[in-house]
């Protein structure tokens, strides 16, 4: 359905319509020490509510569940400030909420006779990254206009320049901090209600790939394109051959 030169699904619930938006961060020297060791604290988190797991099961037999877990953390977090300090609360209970859908998958898999695949000790390089729900504790992101770029404000490390695009902005329910190659990344989740397309025309096109003509296509007026192969290999061999 078009409307002012909107495209919008038909079949699509404007009530809970959740997308993710990715934007690169660039901390600075501070903020980059304080993101690590923030970073840090998740991880040893992890791997210590693993062990935990692992341990009750060892003397009771039992599964050790994420409410439980939870109730431990309160009490970690009561007789050693330095966990309360480290992190928010909430954020600290996605971590866990984390290890308790690798547990999850784990007994879904083991249930279908597949390869379980037990959840693993993560060493910092292999650790993804945190999470924050509820927009507001402990962050808040503030877009720029038309959702282009922005700003993110951590609870301990500051504001943080935010740079990337929304294809259409929404209510912010969640983010996840990622940490990968080395760079810093913010994993927006939106609730956009509707979603809205701008629509750029009303052509079609059919393509078929082949391998002496590398693609032929047809567009809605008959009109046929061919793109020969380029065969990149038998131009470049003798050049990879001699290197």
């Amino acid at each position: 359905m078009a409307e002012n030169g909107l495209y919008i699904r038909p079949d699509m619930s404007t009530e809970h319509n959740l997308r993710k938006s990715t934007f690169r961060l660039y901390p600075t020297p501070k903020q980059e020490l304080a993101l690590q060791a923030l970073l840090r604290s998740h991880q040893q988190l992890y791997n210590a509510a693993l062990e935990e797991r692992i341990d009750c099961y060892r003397k009771t037999g039992q599964t050790l569940t994420f409410a439980a877990q939870c109730k431990s953390l309160t009490l970690l977090r009561k007789e050693l400030p330095e966990w309360a300090q480290a992190a928010n609360c909430s954020s600290q209970q996605m971590t866990l909420r984390r290890l308790d859908k690798a547990f999850a998958a784990f007994f879904r898999r083991v249930k279908a006779g597949q390869a379980p695949g037990f959840p693993r000790f993560k060493s910092l390089a292999r650790f993804p990254g945190f999470s924050f729900k509820s927009h507001g504790d402990g962050w808040r992101f503030t877009p720029g206009e038309d959702w282009r770029h922005g700003t993110l404000k951590l609870s301990g490390v500051g504001h943080l320049c935010a740079r990337g695009q929304a294809r259409q902005g929404g209510d912010i329910r969640a983010n996840d901090v990622l940490h990968r190659d080395g760079r810093w990344y913010l994993s927006l989740t939106l609730d956009i209600g509707q979603p809205q397309r701008q629509r750029t025309g009303n052509a079609a096109m059919a393509f078929d790939w082949g391998v002496e003509t590398f693609l032929t296509g047809v567009d809605h007026a008959g009109e046929v394109i061919r793109l020969d192969n380029p065969r990149w290999w038998q131009a470049e061999k003798a050049h990879v051959a001699e290197l």
